[in-house]
């Protein structure tokens, strides 16, 4: 397994959000304290060729961390189209360098056409009629895509080798939307989650790891971060469920400031690493 300081220093790299969103509590976590984290994780239940589940996986911090560390197959999705991209970046500059990090250009060449005054005036009134044309179809499209887009539950799938980035509000995924991204009904050794901590939306962090249990194969593992005052709470909540529950570490995450309306420059909070699993 990669050394510890080598994969902190590539996690090191990866970018930030560029305009974070507080809808989504948006924030990137930490490289230092994710590398410990998925160090500590990858030491005690490995990652290593095994399948594994981002949901809200932001720039891709977490995901990239969990492919160095050996997973062979992960599936990382986003609501936030920005950050999707973002993700695309860092994964195709940190792991795949060249590769999906190349566009296609499209060239064309310009025709020159000579003709007389007449011909020119009714080529130009031609082709403002085809124009009109083209805006009216072009609007007919415009309103039917954005119609289909708002029934469409996946919005766009991006496959980089091992790992596949899915732009979708993670609570309307269903396995049925796995399969239409793999081909095939598939279940995942482990799912790792820094979920929103629920203070915009109350229970949005029990939401992400409800979902989050769908995927996983019978004895998989759920690894998710939550704020150590919700301990009791998840604790008692997921073991009502039927689930085992627990907390593998403890660490501090030092916020920085990410908004207008933050007074502190950063904001330290207490994390527990929770390790969820079927009973």
């Amino acid at each position: 397994m990669i050394k510890l300081k080598q994969f902190e220093s590539i996690l090191q790299q990866v970018k930030d959000f560029e305009e974070p969103k507080i809808k989504y509590e948006q924030y990137c976590t930490n490289s230092h304290l994710a590398s410990h984290i998925l160090y500590n994780i990858a030491t005690k239940f490995g990652f290593e060729e095994k399948s594994v589940i981002d949901l809200g996986c932001g720039t891709g911090m977490l995901t990239i961390g969990c492919s160095i560390l050996g997973a062979n197959q992960i599936l990382s999705v986003e609501i936030d189209p920005n950050a999707l991209e973002i993700a695309k970046e860092n994964i195709s500059d940190l792991i795949f360098e060249d590769s999906s990090n190349s566009e296609e250009e499209e060239d064309g060449d310009e025709e020159e056409e000579d003709g007389a005054e007449e011909e020119e005036q009714e080529e130009e009134e031609e082709e403002e009629e085809e124009e009109q044309e083209q805006e009216q179809e072009q609007e007919q499209k415009e309103e039917q895509n954005s119609e289909n887009e708002e029934q469409k539950v996946i919005k766009e799938i991006i496959a980089l080798d091992d790992i596949t980035l899915v732009e979708c509000d993670v609570f309307k995924l269903t396995q049925k939307e796995i399969i239409e991204i793999y081909g095939e009904d598939i279940r995942f050794d482990c799912a790792i989650l820094n979920p929103p901590f629920g203070t915009k939306i109350k229970g949005v962090d029990v939401k992400f790891v409800t979902k989050a249990l769908e995927f996983i194969k019978p004895g998989g593992s759920v690894f998710s971060f939550h704020k150590t005052t919700t301990r009791k709470f998840l604790i008692k909540h997921f073991t009502n469920m039927g689930y085992n529950v627990d907390v593998l570490f403890q660490v501090k995450f030092d916020l920085p400031k990410s908004y207008k309306f933050h007074r502190k420059k950063n904001v330290e909070i207490m994390v527990d690493i929770l390790h969820i699993t079927k009973k």
